[in-house]
């Protein structure tokens, strides 16, 4: 039986298509997009472009970006055709489209066009465009269509590594490691390849080697860095822990080309390190025995090295020993001492740890439930930019003044801000945080809570970046409040059923590019 969300779309697309028949370029879009990815009808590819085309011509820039992917081979449909690409590309980057900017950027850099590629990255970049981010941060570095300027580099970096981009995380990864653009910091060098490893296994769970090659035809590529291996190996051996434990983040980082071959020998300096109590050795190899990497999985050993590290004040140490008590991994569950240990990270001013206190305390796990000393936790970390933070203070702050489901009926009535609460919700859901993005739509469009005045069209605004462009299923699922917005002509525009799944538009699009992001892998 099919669901109501897939009733809904269906129908959906029949007022798109009767819209889309009377020369509405925005309904032409939408259904375009509906066939590029089968959403509500079948996936018909051609059928696609004819009606993107029929709206880019009438000046829809979500059309003329959509073409334009088609032109450039990113999908099927036409005959790749760059000349074609580049016009499409360009009649909606004119219009401040983000994506086309993106894309028309990337494609300069391709064609070796470096003063073009810039321009129009930075002009997306500038807007949050994650992958014109990453290709501006590599223009920076190496100097092409701008001055090189490593600091800058990183800067770009950065954005796009916090957005979750894979080459951007490895990169940033090599800057740390190699104090380009920033102080040397070996360990926010793995922390930051973690992550890139954690990204690339979310999207690609057949992945398997690591690898720091990619495809020259993405545009994007980690930065080249010199190999420094026999010098630091002529430190470790002869006991240098800190030389040891470089060396084995060298090897996992780059070594080999990271084959099993290369992490198992990372774990061995690691472990020497360790046993002459670097603390963060101890901690890293801590998290290779909970995590399986180059070693057997084994969680007690973990537990083992983590408390070896955490007894000696090493926050993060701390922090992993507590999630080990909380979750009975390596070591009996034990609330009490978790706690213990994410107070004494959170009191160092590790902003995760003190997430983790604030949630106890707001839970009362392992510790009384107290509101004021959650408020006090999440503060800290939310003045740090921990989103999590963020969402959960002004979940406190908001109290029972929420709308239901999010409805937090405290204790302490005085702890009630609706006014600052709003302002963290806000924060924390610019960052991405997808619970703060899903309240912040329901509150504009109930009118209660944190959006004083109803305003769907804000509503609308926050449900859509709530989605993932990458699950169908969300997208589906989106479109049943849209449609209830629309429907009951809450809108600031005209009562229309094909009104509401045009805000969908932009989720097909993305969904494009980063499908192709795989495929070039």
């Amino acid at each position: 039986m099919p669901s109501a969300a897939s009733d809904d779309l269906t129908e959906a697309v029949k007022w798109y298509r009767k819209a889309a028949e009377q020369g509405y370029a925005y309904a032409q879009s939408a259904l375009g997009d509906c066939y590029s990815d089968g959403i509500g009808v079948a996936r018909d590819e051609a059928e696609a472009v004819k009606w993107y085309r029929k709206a880019a011509e009438q000046g829809c820039a979500g059309a003329q970006s959509a073409l334009g992917d088609y032109y450039s081979d990113i999908c099927r449909g036409v005959a790749g055709d760059e000349a074609e690409a580049v016009k499409w590309y360009r009649k909606a980057a004119e219009q401040g489209d983000a994506d086309a900017q993106s894309s028309l950027g990337n494609l300069y850099l391709l064609q070796g066009k470096w003063c073009e590629g810039v321009k129009w990255c930075r002009k997306a970049a500038e807007q949050g465009d994650v992958l014109a981010q990453s290709n501006l941060a590599i223009c920076y570095f190496d100097g092409r269509g701008v001055a090189r300027e490593e600091a800058e580099a990183v800067k770009w970096y950065r954005k796009a590594a916090e957005q979750g981009n894979e080459e951007a995380l490895f990169s940033l990864s090599f800057c740390y490691f190699d104090g380009r653009g920033v102080a040397r910091d070996a360990v926010e060098a793995v922390k930051w390849w973690r992550r890139g490893i954690e990204q690339r296994r979310k999207y690609d769970k057949q992945f398997r080697e690591l690898s720091g090659h990619v495809d020259a035809s993405s545009g994007i590529r980690p930065i080249p860095v010199e190999n420094s291996m026999k010098k630091i190996r002529k430190a470790a051996d002869p006991g240098d822990a800190d030389a040891q434990f470089n060396l084995g983040v060298r090897y996992e980082v780059r070594g080999e080309g990271l084959t099993e071959v290369s992490i198992k020998e990372a774990v061995k300096w690691y472990r020497k390190a360790a046993e002459q109590g670097s603390t963060q050795a101890q901690w890293v190899l801590g998290d290779c025995c909970e995590k399986g990497i180059g070693v057997a999985r084994d969680a007690a050993e973990a537990v083992k090295w983590y408390r070896k590290a955490a007894e000696q004040g090493y926050a993060y140490a701390q922090c992993a020993l507590g999630d080990c008590y909380s979750d009975g991994r390596g070591v009996a569950r034990d609330a009490v001492e978790a706690v213990k240990w994410y107070r004494k990270a959170a009191e160092q001013g590790y902003a995760y740890a003190q997430c983790v206190l604030g949630d106890c305390c707001k839970k009362g796990i392992g510790v009384a439930r107290d509101a004021a000393e959650a408020v006090k936790w999440y503060r800290k970390a939310a003045e740090q930019g921990n989103a999590d933070a963020q969402f959960g203070l002004a979940i406190v702050l908001g109290g029972d003044k929420l709308p239901v489901p999010y409805t937090n009926s405290i204790s302490d009535k005085r702890l009630i801000d609706i006014v600052e609460g709003g302002e963290w919700c806000r924060k924390a859901a610019e960052q991405g945080h997808v619970g703060a993005q899903k309240l912040l739509a329901l509150c504009y469009e109930e009118g209660k809570g944190f959006a004083v005045a109803r305003d769907a069209a804000e509503a609308v605004k926050w449900y859509r970046k709530a989605v993932d462009p990458l699950s169908l299923m969300e997208r589906h699922n989106l479109a049943v409040p849209l449609l209830r917005i629309y429907e009951d002509g809450r809108s600031v525009v005209a009562r229309d059923a094909t009104e509401a799944l045009e805000t969908l538009r932009g989720f097909a699009h993305g969904t494009r590019r980063l499908q192709a992001e795989r495929r070039k892998r």
